[in-house]
């Protein structure tokens, strides 16, 4: 058996993909959800405003920071661990636009409040 030979560059070519759905599937969304909440999609759109977070789309993750919490506190509660894990992800979001005292009133203090980078992990420096 021979070896394919390469041919052309090894270099991958880096493709942006944009989606928003129309206002029509949207409201079909939300509707399927408001019949029956749950929680996965929920944890869906909180992750994939992480990665709108750290692409540097701040008001596209908080935009979906929000939706997310709306259905999982709905689906499962406030007090479930992505509610939290959101709540804490959108204050980070909201202090690094400049929003501090919104991500205060958000988490209800700021003085025990550990801040979460948009990446996700926990901004060490503020540890105590």
């Amino acid at each position: 058996m021979s070896t394919p030979k390469k041919t052309g560059s090894d270099e991958t070519a880096r493709v942006t993909i944009t989606f928003v759905p129309p206002p029509a599937v949207a409201d079909m969304i939300y509707a399927a959800l408001a019949a029956e909440p749950h929680i996965d999609p929920a944890t869906t759109l909180s992750e994939l405003g992480q990665l709108k977070a750290i692409a540097g789309n701040y008001d596209e993750a908080a935009a979906l920071y929000l939706t997310s919490l709306a259905i999982a506190k709905k689906a499962v509660g406030p007090d479930h661990p992505l509610v939290k894990l959101t709540t804490r992800r959108l204050a980070g979001l909201l202090r690094i636009t400049g929003r501090a005292e919104e991500a205060d009133a958000l988490t209800g203090s700021g003085s025990d409040v550990q801040d979460t980078a948009p990446t996700g992990r926990r901004d060490k420096s503020s540890a105590n």
